[in-house]
């Protein structure tokens, strides 16, 4: 199985596209799909699940024998975010946890 993060996003859902044409289906897409623009994405994508960002360490941590690969996409690109403390926890912590 493959993890993509920020697969909702711009990049992320266009990769899994990328993926799914070279018949790669076995994903597991990781992001907050909170947002209903950010679904539309995911329209016509084919992947095995929907795993909220906050939830992927747990899977990691579980030990999941099924992970071969992990592309970590997923980043906060809001340039109306001004709150530092979004950007450290979700573009620095959580890439370096995942590291």
């Amino acid at each position: 199985m493959i993890i993509v993060t920020g697969a909702a996003g711009f990049i992320g859902s266009n990769f899994i596209g990328k993926l799914n044409s070279e018949g790669i289906e076995d994903i597991t897409i990781v992001d907050d799909f909170s947002n209903p623009l950010k679904i539309k994405n995911l329209e016509g994508k084919k992947y095995i699940e929907k795993l909220h960002r906050d939830k992927l360490f747990t899977r990691i941590n579980a030990g999941d024998k099924k992970i071969e690969l992990i592309y970590h996409i997923g980043a906060r690109t809001d340039t109306a975010e001004f709150d530092k403390s979004v950007f450290d926890r979700l573009n620095l912590g959580y890439s370096k946890q995942l590291w």
